[in-house]
């Protein structure tokens, strides 16, 4: 891991110096061949958002930047995830502490008083339930980056110009001695 981690921070630096674009384009050309999807998939499974940056630093010159953007979404979407887990394990003790303390005889209670046995059981439920669905949107949004940099290292080379184009045309069509008119699809790549 160390290694990858090595060759992604000194290929950023190589590619963030401006050089000619003969010698640009060489490099790209060079840095692309040995471009490895599984190890954008390993590089996010240990640290999210790595296989996004393994992908952006061997991008082929002319491709879109789409880096920073997910980014965000991603580190946004774990720690909103985290912070989450944690106010509701926290909301959740505080509740089940209360109920715990109020089955001894001499306890007097200061923070929840205005609330029965049945209300705090029923606040100590719902935290416990939203902290187990801020774990499975964490591990939900963990396995969309994932899957994102797994699939954007697969389709590297996949065209995404503006070259491509698409037409549609009246065509005679012939089958035999009958002719018919029809439209036909032609797609230039």
């Amino acid at each position: 891991m160390r290694f990858v981690v090595l060759v992604v921070f000194i290929s950023l630096v190589v590619t963030s110096f401006g050089q000619d674009a003969e010698k640009d384009s060489l490099k790209q050309l060079k840095l692309d061949s040995v471009h490895k999807p599984k190890i954008s998939l390993v590089a996010s499974a240990i640290f999210p958002g790595m296989g996004q940056i393994y992908n952006q630093v061997y991008k082929v010159k002319g491709q879109r930047n789409n880096l920073w953007w997910k980014l965000p979404v991603i580190y946004g979407g774990v720690g909103t995830s985290i912070y989450f887990v944690y106010t509701n394990q926290q909301s959740y003790r505080s509740f089940r502490n209360e109920r715990i303390n109020r089955l001894d005889d001499n306890y007097v209670s200061t923070d929840y008083a205005y609330l029965s046995d049945s209300q705090l059981k029923v606040y100590q439920d719902q935290y416990d339930r939203w902290r187990n669905l801020s774990i499975i949107g964490g591990l939900g949004i963990y396995l969309l980056q994932l899957i994102d940099a797994n699939v954007e290292g697969h389709l590297m080379h996949f065209d995404t110009s503006d070259d491509l184009s698409f037409r549609l045309q009246p065509d005679v069509l012939k089958t035999g001695s009958v002719s018919a008119l029809g439209l036909s699809l032609r797609i230039s790549f």
